[in-house]
């Protein structure tokens, strides 16, 4: 039977960690804790741009569905821009979430 949890939050940087426990406590819930490590990397990776491309007293939305098989993970902001993958040189401290977000992905 399909499962969803919904939750929406101010986009600050606390809620990154906020978004990782409720998506371990999803997935416990539904008995998918062997997915909850790479489900928790990706939710982080997502909300931490969602996060960057909000505006002030904006808010961060993540979206949990599964059908028992699989995870579905959506997070949605109120920015008009999408998150565009690139190819950071090696010494950058960052640009490396959507590559990481794919890699974990599948489908």
């Amino acid at each position: 039977m399909p499962q969803t949890a919904i939750t929406t939050v101010c986009a600050t940087p606390r809620v990154v960690r906020l978004a990782r426990v409720f998506t371990a406590g999803s997935l416990s819930t539904w008995g998918l804790t062997g997915l909850a490590d790479d489900a928790q990397l990706v939710v982080s990776e997502l909300v931490t741009n969602a996060v960057k491309a909000s505006v002030c007293r904006a808010t961060v939305t993540v979206c949990l569905w599964t059908d028992g098989r699989g995870l579905l993970i959506e997070v949605q902001d109120s920015s008009p821009g999408i998150p565009v993958l690139v190819d950071p040189c090696p010494d950058e401290d960052g640009g490396r979430g959507l590559a990481v977000v794919a890699g974990l992905s599948h489908g």
